[in-house]
């Protein structure tokens, strides 16, 4: 379970961090290109780091940061809507059942808030 993981690093990224009046929660979006169309969430999407629609993956990133310290709190994939509706698709992907609603990516963000 990742997210029982990721708790615990909140937890101290919070105790190291947390309390400095400089510090921020830092929500960003990254893009993995793939071939192929088996990975999970794999789609013709936005790739930003390419600059043009491509086969990619999408993840969502949270990051509490404060002067020059930095710490991931969470990271979720993007999954397209085309994922969403093929139940089939996302188990073959071994996408769990709870993850497989469709959420845009700025739901994927607040949801990574609402945890930190």
């Amino acid at each position: 379970d990742h997210l029982a993981v990721m708790d615990q690093v909140s937890t101290q990224a919070d105790a190291l961090i947390g309390g400095h009046q400089d510090r921020c929660l830092m929500m960003d979006e990254s893009c993995f290109e793939q071939k192929g169309v088996e990975s999970a969430g794999v789609a013709r999407q936005w790739c930003g780091r390419l600059g043009k629609i491509d086969n990619c993956q999408v993840g969502v990133f949270a990051t509490l940061g404060q002067g020059k310290h930095a710490i991931p709190l969470g990271a979720r994939l993007y999954l397209a809507e085309e994922w969403t509706t093929h139940q089939t698709r996302c188990d073959q992907a071994q996408i769990p059942t709870e993850s497989q609603a469709f959420k845009t990516k700025g739901d994927r963000a607040c949801d990574m808030v609402k945890r930190a």
